[in-house]
């Protein structure tokens, strides 16, 4: 696969936000992303998240426990699913081996532990109302 746009490493929800909520393209949809919650997510994030019109699956639920965060990766683009994890070091290093080689993947979220779920969520929600499914391809952004 050729990549089309560089990795790009963004911080969304800070002081030094790069973009506005009332700088975001009123045409990207905030739901119906697909994404992958790797094995360190918590379940519920996935429920909430359907429960907001994302196709959401976790690791945990379809098998993928003790995957490899590479096998994981391949297998969420190969499904065109962004990943949301709290792996953010292996999954750095991921993106950036993937870019000089042109391999492509969905999109990377690496979030943040919190304590609460939700809380969680409302750090998350507006990281991927960013930009559609495909505008997501080969971005990394940090929530």
């Amino acid at each position: 696969m050729t990549s089309s746009q560089p990795t790009e490493f963004r911080t969304v929800g800070t002081e030094n936000d790069w973009t506005s909520r009332r700088e975001r393209p009123s045409n990207v949809a905030s739901t119906g992303l697909r994404v992958y919650l790797d094995e360190d997510v918590d379940v519920l994030l996935a429920r909430l998240l359907n429960a907001r019109g994302y196709d959401a699956v976790c690791a945990s639920e379809i098998g993928h426990v003790a995957w490899t965060d590479k096998d994981q990766l391949e297998w969420a683009a190969a499904e065109s699913r962004i990943v949301i994890t709290h792996n953010r070091i292996d999954f750095e290093n991921l993106a950036k081996s993937w870019y000089p080689e042109s391999k492509e993947h969905a999109g990377i979220v690496l979030a943040m532990r919190r304590a609460n779920t939700h809380d969680l969520l409302r750090r998350v929600l507006p990281v991927l109302a960013i930009y559609d499914q495909a505008g997501w391809r080969n971005v990394v952004m940090y929530a």
